[in-house]
């Protein structure tokens, strides 16, 4: 995991990563899965992002990092997590077409 967990999130780095690559093919076999949940590591479903980026890495499944980036909501201009700043006052035109 800290092989691949350790590199950028870009999948094609990951995929020419030697030691990422390894280890994918460890985390994806099914008596790993059934070990990690078996010793309480956590469900199955924390190894799918390992399943998804080795379907990539064999040209079997698109980019999941592509796809996260596509889903993920980006904060509006003004939001407190956003980096434009809101105004609530109004522009020169807008007191120009109010009169």
């Amino acid at each position: 995991m800290a092989a691949c967990d350790s590199l950028v999130d870009i999948a094609q780095i990951k995929c020419d990563s030697k030691a990422c690559h390894s280890a994918l093919h460890t985390l994806v076999r099914e008596d790993y899965v059934e070990c990690y949940t078996r010793l309480g590591m956590g469900p199955a479903e924390d190894l799918t992002k390992y399943k998804m980026l080795d379907d990539f890495c064999h040209g079997e499944g698109p980019d999941p990092y592509e796809e996260t980036a596509a889903t993920t909501p980006v904060p509006a201009a003004g939001s407190p997590s956003g980096s434009g700043s809101a105004s609530l006052s109004k522009s020169p035109e807008d007191i120009k077409d109010d009169t």
